[in-house]
């Protein structure tokens, strides 16, 4: 068992994008309650320039609601992640926050993880 009160899993489907197009994944993050207590969660979400939480805009910063998790449970949010025409072959460094909220609305804990998403130049 993990120390922290939150803590964050991500996932990807598919697991890259595509470089140089248009096109989508989702990333899967999970957030699991390692305490007695009951949490509203959301996640805030950071991207770098070459990939966009919006399909027609440039947009790196975000915050999802994922849910209402009870004590040593887990709740689960897909959230797209969109290529352009300027993404290039990298790994983009993805940084993850989840926030877990009491009922008074006030940030109880919160919790951090960095992933890499892998961008691919497919070969015809």
């Amino acid at each position: 068992m993990t120390n922290k009160l939150l803590s964050i899993k991500a996932s990807f489907f598919p697991i890259r994008l595509i470089a140089y197009a248009k096109n989508d994944v989702e990333i899967e993050v999970t957030i699991q309650n390692n305490t007695d207590e009951i949490y509203w969660t959301e996640c805030d979400i950071e991207l770098p320039d070459a990939i966009s939480l919006s399909k027609d805009k440039k947009l790196v910063k975000g915050r999802s609601r994922v849910g209402i998790v009870g004590p040593d449970a887990s709740v689960t949010k897909r959230i797209k992640i969109y290529g352009r025409e300027s993404s290039y072959p990298d790994f983009y460094p993805i940084k993850l926050t989840a926030y877990g909220f009491d009922q008074e609305g006030k940030i109880q804990t919160h919790s951090t993880k960095s992933v890499k998403l892998r961008c691919e130049k497919l070969d015809h």
